[in-house]
């Protein structure tokens, strides 16, 4: 019985050792010096462009009116929340001011055309929203 051949042809020989050449080089071509492949590593500390013009921005006013009076040691706010990463990640509070006991305002810029979820959120030792 004839024993089968283990010897790689030329082809196969060359594509095998091109194979473990770029495994040997992964992600990078350090090793090799072509034109093109190399990206140059910088480190700036300026923006490259312009800075950024900050939105316009426009005072909303928020208003409240409670049923009953807050009780004592309770304060009320307003509580922007993000949407996106969740409701009760990222509040952002802003504290209303009382008009008189049962009306509270806040006037807080925001972006203009920006989309604002809020909440009120009444405050004694725990947080009633």
């Amino acid at each position: 019985m004839r024993k089968p051949s283990t010897r790689l042809s030329a082809p196969g020989l060359l594509a095998l050792v091109c194979l473990f050449v770029l495994l040997l080089n992964a992600c990078s071509f350090s090793l090799l010096d072509i034109p093109g492949l190399n990206s140059p590593t910088s480190t700036q500390t300026a923006p490259s462009g312009p800075t950024p013009t900050p939105w316009p921005a426009a005072a909303i006013t928020f208003t409240v009116t409670l049923p009953s009076p807050l009780l004592q040691g309770e304060a009320l706010y307003l509580s922007v929340v993000d949407e996106v990463t969740g409701l009760g990640l990222n509040p952002v509070n802003y504290t209303l001011q009382g008009i008189d006991t049962l009306h509270y305002t806040a006037t807080i810029p925001f972006a203009i055309n920006s989309v604002v979820k809020y909440r009120y959120v009444r405050q004694g030792t725990l947080p009633t929203l």
